[in-house]
């Protein structure tokens, strides 16, 4: 019996349409905010934007219902695509990863693993190099104990998906998704144009209401009578659309400086780790930053996650989950024959070296940066 990949994903990621879309674990919350946008975007095309089209202009509704589309397609585009997950390491490799041998057994002796057993290293050191070449530093590749994998540079684990993922911001619950490397650019997308939807109808919820105060024999409490949906839109409106204009502008200031969210709070933020030898993600320049997170193609998903696989690979898998006994008993079995790994110093470009992330998938986690030099 065969079966594809995404049903044996050991993490916390949902998947639909039989893994073609992917969400995070509160996918709730995302569901939620489609909703309400979308009922706040009814009443706004219902009821105020006729009064609108009769006495000032047809256009109005046509520009809101292009804002609201974009909105729309950013959100959901964000919400339901893998944001960059690194596979877990499974069967052998995992042990290999977590277990490894004692430097006696790398030298030909012949005594069991688990005699004299030395716990391998837990980082890795790789030399990153940004875009425009003024900037090379070492970087440290982190052991994940849950994903058994050296995660590449900028990658962390996200507890509340309990996954790996590549260039990691933060996990949203509005998007119900990380926002990671692959959809961190439909996120910004999705930031800009809520920001233009929430100032353009709160300005003409407004409009709307003063017009309608300047009526004869009116002010506007009876505008207000006239038109609740004017008032819950433009209350609304007010409030998010303040909270949408500094995240967007928050963003911003991470793109042109080459940071994310995850690295402006644990390291340029923190006065305990010092910026030394600058940010080896800035490429020289705002414009370049900005080009190369927006701009550069997005790299193909790692997971296959339609991809067909045999109940020996899917058992395999499935033996990731926590708290899976039969986990702790294969790892127990391969630990006992399972040949050294030890850790390597090398450049982020000598894939051979940063095994097994990188040639495990033969992905370009680990591969330079588009413009780095060897």
């Amino acid at each position: 019996m065969t079966r594809r990949r995404w049903e044996a994903f050991p993490g916390k990621m949902r998947f639909c349409c039989d893994g073609r879309l992917m969400c995070g674990k509160d996918i709730g919350v995302f569901v939620f905010c489609i909703v309400l946008l979308l009922i706040l975007s009814g009443l706004f095309f219902g009821l105020t934007c006729p009064y609108l089209v009769t006495h000032l202009s047809p256009v109005i509704p046509v520009f809101a219902a292009v804002l609201m589309f974009f909105t729309m397609a950013t959100l959901i585009r964000t919400g339901t695509m893998d944001p960059g997950v690194v596979p877990r390491a499974v069967g052998m490799e995992a042990a290999v990863n977590e277990f490894g041998r004692s430097s006696s057994a790398d030298a030909g002796d012949t005594r069991p693993a688990t005699e004299g057993y030395t716990p391998p290293a837990r980082t890795r050191t790789v030399t990153v190099q940004n875009l425009a070449g003024t900037v090379e530093r070492e970087a440290t590749l982190k052991y994940c104990f849950t994903c058994k994998i050296f995660r590449p540079p900028r990658a962390s684990h996200c507890s509340v998906c309990d996954t790996c993922v590549e260039h990691f911001d933060h996990h949203c619950p509005w998007v119900g998704n990380c926002v990671g490397r692959r959809n961190y650019r439909y996120f910004y997308g999705f930031l800009f144009f809520i920001t233009l939807y929430s100032v353009y109808a709160f300005a003409f919820t407004v409009v709307h209401l003063v017009m309608l105060s300047k009526e004869p024999d009116s002010d506007f409490s009876t505008a207000a009578r006239k038109a609740p949906a004017s008032i819950v839109i433009g209350v609304f409106s007010f409030f998010a659309m303040w909270s949408v204009i500094g995240m967007y502008g928050y963003h911003t200031m991470l793109i042109v400086g080459g940071k994310t969210t995850n690295e402006e709070i644990k390291v340029y933020g923190s006065a305990r780790r010092p910026n030394a030898g600058g940010n080896p993600y800035h490429h020289g320049s705002a414009w370049a930053n900005l080009k190369y997170t927006l701009c550069v193609p997005i790299p193909k998903s790692l997971l296959r996650r339609r991809e067909m696989i045999s109940d020996v690979e899917f058992a395999s898998m499935r033996d990731q989950e926590p708290g899976n006994p039969g986990a702790v008993a294969a790892r127990n079995i391969m630990m006992i024959s399972t040949p050294a790994s030890p850790p390597s110093v090398s450049r982020v470009d000598a894939v051979a070296d940063l095994e097994p992330v990188a040639v495990r998938e033969n992905s370009p986690l680990v591969s330079p940066e588009p413009g780095s030099t060897s």
